[in-house]
């Protein structure tokens, strides 16, 4: 990934101080970037498969009888 990012810049004709700012630059941001997708998306899944389990599991420990009137 590196290589390829070198090799666009390389083929940049521009001021070699601008290069460099644009390089400074795009690493900030790319350390400042949130990292909260993937624990968000983890946590959609982790809340769907707990109302999965205690929707199933309800459902398996209702008596037989429950919701029926006769």
């Amino acid at each position: 990934m590196r290589e390829r990012v070198r090799d666009a810049f390389n083929q940049i004709t521009a001021d070699e101080k601008l290069k460099e700012q644009t390089k400074m630059f795009l690493a900030q941001k790319r350390r400042q970037a949130p990292a909260r997708r993937p624990v968000r998306r983890m946590a959609a899944i982790l809340v769907c498969l707990m109302c999965l389990v205690l929707g199933v599991g309800g459902w398996a420990y209702l008596p037989p009888h429950f919701g029926h009137q006769h």
